[in-house]
């Protein structure tokens, strides 16, 4: 088996995919161990410091463990609710996808899950998970009097809350800002102010958006965040080019190829919510022969491992997931052992990243070496 050689795609990226997908369909099955470096090198025709950085990035996301010795094993996967819930049990609860994708294996999210799971361990707590969707009930194993606690994570369904806070159950909402339950959220509009600001500073004057899911409360803040940062350096915020995705790669694709297709000059520089998005619109601009950032600088958000190792590394704004999933699970905890639950607002700072995606206009620093400026 040979990956496929794409375009402006690293060979190590292009193997921590092919791997990523036989773990999603079962091919490496929770506790498997994983073929050796040689063999996974033969397999995949390519050099084994590429298969090492491959793993490398699938260990980052807590999805396989490299065992001294013994070699590489594919982790257990969170466990879905089942009958079988044991004694101080908290849930992970997400929304379900608008892909087929499980969300758990979207690497913030995944991050996310194995922190907090490190953090409850500690307090002898077990992390299960499971998704909602808008149409179904709430979970009856939520009930279960051996489940002690729930961590609703990103734009759960409302009547969801509404539920849960019927029935008084102890709860913290992460990445959500919830007017009941405590709530968790890294500091997504002051991060992405300061985003679109170190583009402003580069001299670009055409800054895209391209949004996550546009009714989440993420998505709308780092919206509001880009608009400011226009406002204050008084450019035309309603003529920049907009589009929406929806926190994944192909929804990035997606939105920058329809941008490119626009008539008339494409933007100089994109801000996306988040780094898959921000990655699959790089995709985009390479495919279309043009280069990141020499022809549009891209800044990303979230910090997540593939942004570091993509080429270019990827700016972005790092949401401090350790800082969260420390205060989520204090809080919880807080409210489980008290019975108490308190509407307290976290917010998490965020701290923009530069990296190798972002540069000075182009047209700008030209003019200025021709014109002998400094």
């Amino acid at each position: 088996m040979k990956v496929d050689r794409k375009v402006n795609v690293p060979l190590y990226m292009q193997v921590y995919e092919a791997l990523l997908n036989k773990i999603k369909d079962g091919s490496y099955q929770s506790g498997a161990l994983l073929p050796s470096e040689r063999e996974l090198s033969a397999l995949f025709n390519v050099d084994r410091l590429t298969v090492r950085r491959s793993l490398e990035m699938l260990v980052n996301e807590g999805l396989v463990e490299k065992k001294p010795g013994l070699g590489t094993w594919v982790r257990s996967l969170p466990p879905r609710l089942s009958g079988g819930v044991k004694s101080g049990n908290i849930v992970f609860v997400l929304p379900g996808s608008v892909s087929r994708i499980d969300r758990i294996t979207e690497p913030c999210i995944s991050s996310l899950f194995y922190r907090i799971e490190k953090e409850l361990a500690q307090q002898d707590f077990q992390l299960i998970y499971t998704t909602v969707a808008e149409d179904e009930d709430l979970p009856a194993l939520l009930l279960d009097s051996r489940v002690m606690g729930i961590l609703f994570v990103s734009q759960i369904p409302p009547r969801f809350l509404a539920k849960a806070r019927e029935l008084d159950l102890p709860a913290v909402v992460v990445n959500y800002d919830d007017e009941y339950f405590p709530s968790i959220l890294p500091d997504r509009e002051t991060g992405s102010y300061e985003a679109v600001t170190h583009l402003i500073e580069l001299d670009h004057r055409r800054i895209a958006f391209v949004s996550g899911i546009p009714s989440y409360q993420s998505s709308q803040a780092s919206y509001r965040g880009y608009k400011h940062a226009l406002l204050d350096a008084d450019l035309d915020w309603k003529s920049q080019t907009t589009r929406e995705g929806d926190w994944t790669f192909d929804g990035g694709y997606r939105a920058m190829k329809s941008i490119l297709e626009e008539q008339g000059e494409p933007p100089t520089a994109l801000f996306a919510c988040n780094d898959m998005t921000a990655l699959g619109v790089i995709e985009a601009i390479k495919e279309a022969e043009l280069r990141v950032p020499e022809d549009i600088s891209v800044v990303g958000f979230d910090n997540v491992e593939q942004g570091s190792q993509s080429n270019p590394k990827l700016t972005t704004v790092n949401m401090d997931t350790d800082l969260m999933a420390k205060a989520a699970c204090q809080k919880l905890v807080f409210t489980i052992e008290s019975r108490e639950i308190h509407s307290v607002k976290i917010i998490v700072p965020a701290k923009l990243i530069v990296r190798e995606s972002t540069a000075r206009v182009w047209g700008r620093k030209r003019e200025e070496v021709m014109s002998g400026e400094d």
